[in-house]
């Protein structure tokens, strides 16, 4: 389940990137498939402006979402974060 829902956080944050704001049905109607449940889509969004790769600012009755990172940065934080929860072991291989 981690994995996809990386996956989907990596989705989310390529549509951001592209669109450079978004409110959460705009995202999900951007994503494969529609992206699933609103909801999911909703909560994907507030865990990356929680952790501040995102922010979020009242439009009218949505909120809108945009990056705080650019690709390459959120890129290279991801491979570092990868690289330090590896073993030993696993970094020579």
């Amino acid at each position: 389940m981690a994995a996809l829902q990386g996956e989907l956080q990596l989705q989310v944050m390529g549509v951001l990137w592209r669109l450079e704001a978004a409110t959460v049905e705009r995202v999900r109607g951007e994503l494969p498939d529609q992206g699933g449940a609103y909801t999911t889509v909703q909560t994907v969004l507030n865990r990356l402006a929680d952790r501040g790769l995102l922010t979020r600012h009242k439009v009218g009755n949505a909120i809108e979402y945009r990056p705080s990172v650019s690709e390459p940065e959120y890129l290279t934080s991801t491979l570092r974060a990868t690289l330090a929860g590896a073993s030993r072991p696993a970094r020579r291989a």
